[in-house]
């Protein structure tokens, strides 16, 4: 199979039915910058415990710090560039693709991986976001 492929029948999935889900390590009235410090280590420390869906999950909540708690496209560049090109790339893509389904179905999955997002053509990544959005509305 291909990453498409993996990454499609991820999003697929409902099993297990009952599962754990990551919270942010953040708090909610924390500041932006606090956030993004606290997510980003917890990312890192994640990817060197090879904690796959802690990893995703951490990826997911940065992604979403980024692209939709910035408070101006200023405050969005400017931290992202604290991020390598690979990082900025897999957390931007990983949180649309998510983005309706949550970090719930992020816990479902088997196979998907930031590599494996970072190595889908725009088209493959493009068609997943919208099949992501068609799985939601079955739901």
């Amino acid at each position: 199979m291909t990453h498409y492929q993996d990454i499609l029948s991820d999003l697929n999935a409902n099993s297990p039915q009952e599962i754990i889900v990551y919270t942010p390590s953040y708090e909610d009235n924390m500041l932006f910058e606090e956030k993004f410090i606290q997510t980003r280590k917890a990312l890192f420390r994640a990817k060197s415990m090879s904690n796959r869906k802690l990893t995703l999950a951490n990826a997911f909540y940065l992604g979403q710090l980024l692209e939709v708690e910035a408070e101006t496209d200023r405050q969005r560049e400017q931290y992202a560039r604290q991020l390598t090109t690979h990082y900025r790339i897999v957390i931007k893509r990983l949180y649309y693709i998510f983005e309706t389904l949550g970090v719930e179905q992020i816990m479902r999955t088997t196979e998907t991986t930031l590599t494996a997002i970072r190595s889908l053509s725009s088209k493959e990544y493009e068609d997943l976001v919208l099949e992501s959005l068609r799985i939601f509305n079955r739901n």
